[in-house]
């Protein structure tokens, strides 16, 4: 394993790599308040993910993904001024708390919530995020009806819904952001499940939006 620190006046960069023991991530963070990045992917880190995560005032980019925290998302999210979250591949638990969707996160670029067991319906007020570009949320418990906000976010690049249990269709206002600069991935489970015989899950058009599309039985997906 290593540990490699960056401008180490301040440390304002942290990097933590396959510690070999399990370890509280608030005592891997609390001697770096300063820090405006800290990639703590790939560990064996446990327990909740703590609030203090949140308050870090220069904290941008933080990568805890790959570990085995469990617990919810903190509410105190919402004071945060990260760029890019990545919490991936946890034993998370609850939904997205109300407080991502508020104004301190409106600079928020790459939220990657996928592989966390998450559930709950996904907020209309995602269309706050206007400044995001990755929003990845597949393989967990999200459920109901995609919102139209979808089509407010702008400058979205790549979404990722599969291995959830959406229903409906993909939003047209999500699927007219596609071009060459925008929306360049989009998937969902839009497959015909062949094991069971049962329809998609949910309708998207290959043609027109979805660039991937996946049987939720069996997880295989075909792209355009």
């Amino acid at each position: 394993y290593y540990i490699l620190l960056w401008r180490t006046v301040l440390c304002t960069g942290v990097i933590l790599h396959s510690c070999p023991n399990q370890m509280s991530l608030l005592f891997a963070m609390k001697n770096y308040t300063q820090a405006e990045h800290f990639y703590l992917n790939h560990n064996k880190f446990e327990g909740t993910i703590p609030s203090e995560v949140f308050l870090l005032s220069n904290l941008q980019f933080c990568d805890i993904s790959y570990n085995f925290i469990s617990g919810t998302i903190p509410s105190e999210i919402g004071i945060s001024s990260h760029r890019d979250l990545v919490l991936s591949s946890n034993r998370l638990e609850g939904t997205i708390p109300d407080e991502v969707y508020k104004n301190g996160l409106d600079q928020l670029q790459d939220l990657k919530l996928d592989h966390c067991n998450l559930t709950g319906t996904l907020s209309t007020r995602i269309g706050k995020l206007s400044g995001l570009q990755n929003l990845h949320l597949q393989n967990n418990a999200f459920l109901g009806r995609l919102p139209s906000e979808l089509g407010q976010l702008q400058s979205l690049m790549s979404i990722r819904l599969n291995g959830n249990d959406f229903t409906g269709s993909i939003p047209d206002e999500m699927c007219q952001l596609q071009g060459p600069n925008t929306l360049t991935t989009a998937v969902a489970d839009c497959a015909p499940q062949e094991e069971t015989g049962a329809p998609a899950q949910i309708d998207c058009n290959m043609d027109t939006c979805c660039t991937s599309c996946c049987e939720a039985d069996t997880g295989i997906c075909v792209s355009v």
